[in-house]
């Protein structure tokens, strides 16, 4: 069924609006990418009285409250730190930072790439801004999530022609990646190389 909602609302709306929230939520990693420069005015932002000017432009119900962004990402936690001395790693992994994880979770993030790092994992994130493109493509504008995914994986090409495994935290993104991929860009080899 969400196949068939994604391809009817991808042909209802082409060459047309789409509902502010389709332009609002679709592109929630780009806008968390905006405003993760400056975490505590927004967060300040979003307890203010803009709060349900906010929520009415995003499609966000009255009653629901905007969740709080991380002060640090946790690509900027992984850029930042000193990774642990590791003489001989048993595997080499690559940590997928999903968008909410990244914006709003990064500890969840940093406890995993802890608990590899205990496993004997060395552990990489990309070196660039990735997304799997769900947003996008729940809201049915196709051609931005091939986009999004087809730089995704660009930045991730060098570890699947090596193998490596792509370890995701957050569920919807992994079906995405492992899934929805290959269905998105059939055409491209590395979808089943990442879906592997």
């Amino acid at each position: 069924m969400a196949t068939y909602k994604v391809e009817f609302l991808s042909r209802y709306f082409r060459g047309r609006f789409r509902p502010r929230t389709h332009y609002a939520m679709g592109a929630l990693p780009r806008w968390l990418k905006l405003a993760s420069r400056l975490p505590r005015v927004v967060n300040a932002a979003s307890r203010s009285p803009l709060a349900p000017f906010a929520k009415w432009v995003g499609g966000v119900a009255p009653e629901r409250v905007i969740p709080a962004l991380a002060g640090t990402s946790l690509t900027a936690w992984y850029k930042d730190r000193s990774s642990p001395v590791q003489e001989e790693a048993l595997q080499e992994v690559v940590l997928w930072p999903d968008t909410f994880t990244n914006y709003f979770d990064p500890e969840i993030g940093r406890d995993a790439v802890a608990v590899l790092e205990e496993l004997g994992c060395k552990v990489h994130l990309p070196s660039q801004p990735v997304c799997c493109g769900l947003t996008w493509y729940s809201t049915g504008q196709l051609d931005s999530a091939r986009n999004v995914l087809s730089h995704a994986l660009d930045v991730l090409q060098p570890w699947l022609e090596r193998g490596t495994p792509i370890i995701g935290l957050e569920p919807s993104c992994t079906a995405m990646l492992r899934k929805d991929a290959a269905e998105l860009l059939p055409n491209d080899k590395r979808t089943a190389q990442l879906a592997n």
